[in-house]
């Protein structure tokens, strides 16, 4: 079952096994085992490719039949919205700064 919806959501999105591996950083033999059911996939890897096909782990999994993941955007502040988005650029002294920012206008 992850293999066919891992497949679904990659051709959803036209991507490549190789665009999927510059995304996700799960080599493209991975992929392809998964999508073949070849092999297992960890937790870990499975959060990275659920992410960067924007589907939720819980779709991949056969868990749900609802490919979406659940909209966190709606519930975040503007702060966490942006480290959030720092850190998937790692722009990790961008993080600091911003944190280091709202700690200063906390005091």
């Amino acid at each position: 079952m992850i293999g066919e919806r891992l497949r679904w959501a990659r051709m959803k999105r036209r991507y490549t096994q190789e665009q999927l591996y510059e995304l996700s950083g799960v080599s493209v033999q991975d992929i392809n085992r998964y999508e073949n059911d070849k092999s297992g996939i960890k937790a870990d890897k499975l959060k990275l490719l659920a992410s960067a096909l924007n589907v939720s782990s819980d779709y991949l999994l056969g868990l749900t039949d609802n490919p979406t993941p659940p909209d966190l955007a709606s519930s975040l502040s503007m702060l966490e919205a942006e480290v959030i988005t720092k850190m998937r650029r790692e722009e990790y002294l961008d993080v600091i700064q911003a944190m280091t920012d709202k700690i200063r206008n906390h005091a």
